[in-house]
């Protein structure tokens, strides 16, 4: 949960935020029943409603694809019609609970509001509120940054890595739910001596490690740690710690990248967006 992020700055300015504002300032919104859908709105998912004490509204949405979401809200004071944030639960299809009670607040714009994040694979979820009285719900739904699609393309194994394309980036997720040892691997060849060069970025709430394997690096080499951080298009030389990895200059063959939650971030609950490009 924080208020800044690689692709919430691009994604949010897509969600009619301002119209979410507008109902609970001014229209006044009908009683919400235990389980309702939300509003497909442009950039993801809207709800404006009321709760009610010892009441939960579940609030349905699906995704088609893969996608990066951030959740945010707020409640509406009746006495003085100012409006102050929410508590929300993500919820499986079969509304088992994901994670625990995330704070969130709409605020006057994209980088200053505060939002629960999550990459989610495709499927139904829902948005827990409870024990409020007029409330909006915006869910942002992103499965494109700019060009770059999120299509989850990773292998399971080594043995089953995806192959990545020169200057071709690709965009996978780690999903929430995912096994805390799930791993993507893809993999590319290199046909002589070079300097390789990368563009890796991650945004979420866990800290993605990228690590290289090939001739020239047998046992591994930490390429990169990111969190809500991207790299430059230049060669590597130092991870997110400032730690030195070296130039990377490789030997031809077949290298292979593994993409993870860093060590420290193994929870289930943990998940992040990220993109890959080498050249």
């Amino acid at each position: 949960m924080r208020t800044k992020g690689l692709f919430k700055r691009r994604m949010l300015k897509l969600l009619t935020m301002t119209a979410l504002l507008t109902l609970l300032c001014g229209a006044g919104a009908s009683a919400a029943s235990r389980t309702v859908s939300m509003t497909k709105a442009t950039g993801g998912f809207s709800y404006v409603g009321q709760c009610g004490a010892g009441t939960t509204v579940f609030h349905k949405f699906t995704l088609s694809k893969p996608s990066f979401v951030a959740v945010t809200g707020v409640e509406k004071l009746p006495a003085t019609g100012s409006t102050i944030g929410l508590e929300v639960t993500l919820y499986n299809k079969k509304m088992a609970a994901m994670d625990s009670k995330q704070y969130v607040k709409l605020l006057g714009t994209a980088d200053s509001s505060i939002y629960a994040e999550y990459a989610l694979a495709k499927g139904s979820y829902y948005i827990g509120v409870s024990n409020v009285g007029e409330y909006g719900l915006a869910v942002a739904a992103a499965n494109k940054v700019g060009n770059y699609k999120i299509t989850d393309p990773g292998g399971k194994s080594k043995a089953k890595a995806k192959t990545i394309k020169k200057k071709k980036t690709v965009g996978g997720i780690i999903a929430v739910g995912d096994k805390k040892g799930k791993a993507d691997w893809f993999k590319f060849k290199v046909t002589k001596k070079q300097v390789l060069k990368f563009k890796i970025s991650a945004e979420g709430s866990c800290m993605v490690n990228f690590t290289l394997y090939g001739p020239s690096y047998k046992k591994g080499i930490t390429m990169a740690n990111l969190r809500d951080d991207a790299t430059a298009l230049k060669t590597i030389k130092r991870n997110s710690w400032g730690s030195t990895v070296g130039s990377l200059k490789v030997t031809p063959g077949t290298y292979y990248i593994r993409v993870r939650r860093s060590s420290g971030y193994k929870s289930k609950v943990k998940s992040a967006a990220y993109f890959i490009n080498w050249r």
